[in-house]
């Protein structure tokens, strides 16, 4: 999930809700009926279990968020990569893996999404790298702006 989080969190604002105490995942993790788990089993009747992925912000691509959930989940079964443990716990106030967390901002998203390995293989380079330049330039843009909050906290004299 980290290293694909660019591409169901692709945004400057989808990053503004993964933060502690926002009600959105900060970290790759899974439960059964969890809701402050990124990947949530939902299993109140054999015949109704799903998964529900709590990660894409409501401005997502929702192509992209389905094509990156579909390459994890081969990329997982063909690599037999076993998950870990699931959780009960409230995994907020957790202190998760350092490689669970994820990125803290489309930058840093682009970044680990261009490292990616399993990116560039189940997407191609040409994918992953114009992508991830893509964001790389939508975070630059942001960083470039002024917000109103910034300038009523820094700038105003009263």
């Amino acid at each position: 999930m980290p290293e694909m989080l660019a591409m169901c969190s692709h945004t400057v604002n989808a990053y503004k809700r993964m933060v502690p105490g926002a009600w959105a995942p900060t970290a790759a993790n899974w439960g059964v009926q969890n809701r402050t788990a990124a990947v949530r089993v939902i299993n109140d009747a054999p015949e109704a279990t799903r998964v529900e992925f709590r990660v894409p912000s409501a401005d997502t691509n929702p192509y992209l968020s389905l094509a990156m959930c579909l390459g994890a989940g081969l990329w997982g079964i063909r690599n037999e990569i076993e998950p870990p443990p699931g959780s009960r716990a409230n995994l907020y106030a957790a202190t998760p893996d350092p490689a669970a967390v994820f990125p803290s901002d489309l930058g840093r998203g682009a970044e680990r999404f261009a490292a990616s390995a399993p990116a560039r293989a189940l997407f191609g380079d040409a994918f992953v790298d114009a992508f991830a330049a893509a964001r790389r330039f939508e975070d630059a843009e942001y960083r470039r702006h002024v917000s109103p909050w910034e300038i009523r906290r820094y700038l105003e004299v009263v």
